[in-house]
């Protein structure tokens, strides 16, 4: 029997989600999960009665968790289907994207991705820094879950899906990575659309330029990151 929402997410967004989720069914549980060892801890007969709901997140989820959810697994990406991946808005800036998004998908233990059931996008002006992009996409991520929060709570057999593929570039720390070593030969128009896209890093790595052995790194101003 679907007796449970595991929603996955910040602590900052856990009161909205929550509240969001119960508007539409008051008697189902919505058990906040900090992260993926505790999701790792809910023991099997619990996860046969639970839907998985994960909002933006980033860490690896267990497989035999996410196998043996009896209600499936949804999250909530930060980006468009086209930018699939680590750090969506940085790739997207990077491309000089005209759209961006967000997207509600199914996680499986044996699907790299997962089947796309939503997916909302907005134009996107030209100069648009990544932080703002983020920001956007951040909001639509909270329309799109408001939009699925009755069917998550209402319906237990899975979500209807699109026919919407994944972009074909998936963005990882390590593609990240290879565009923050910048190369001394770089031309200025590949310069600036590395500083554009990829700002002042993403906690592991930042635009870096080697010369005779010394690193130096790019370190955004206040208006740059603004």
């Amino acid at each position: 029997m679907f007796e449970r929402i595991l929603l996955l997410c910040d602590e900052v967004e856990r009161p909205f989600l929550t509240d969001t989720l119960r508007a539409f069914s008051a008697s189902l549980e919505i058990r906040h999960v900090r992260d993926a060892p505790t999701l790792a801890g809910i023991d099997a007969a619990q996860l046969a009665q639970s839907r998985l709901v994960t909002f933006g997140a980033a860490q690896a989820l267990p497989s035999a968790v996410l196998a043996g959810l009896g209600f499936g697994a949804y999250n909530f990406h930060p980006g468009p289907p086209a930018y699939p991946g680590w750090m969506p808005s940085a790739f997207a800036v990077y491309d000089g994207a005209t759209e961006f998004g967000a997207t509600a998908h199914a996680l499986s233990a044996s699907q790299d991705g997962g089947v796309i059931v939503a997916a909302d996008t907005f134009p996107v002006a030209a100069g648009t820094t990544r932080t703002e992009l983020a920001r956007g996409a951040y909001l639509a991520m909270l329309g799109l879950f408001r939009r699925l929060a009755p069917v998550l709570v209402t319906r237990a057999q899975a979500l209807p899906t699109l026919p919407i593929a994944w972009g074909a570039r998936r963005g990882t720390r390590a593609l990240y990575a290879d565009l923050c070593d910048i190369p001394l030969d770089i031309d200025k128009a590949e310069l600036l659309r590395r500083i554009n896209g990829l700002g002042g890093g993403d906690t592991f790595s930042v635009p870096t330029i080697w010369l005779h052995g010394v690193p130096f790194r790019y370190m955004p101003t206040d208006d740059e990151q603004s």
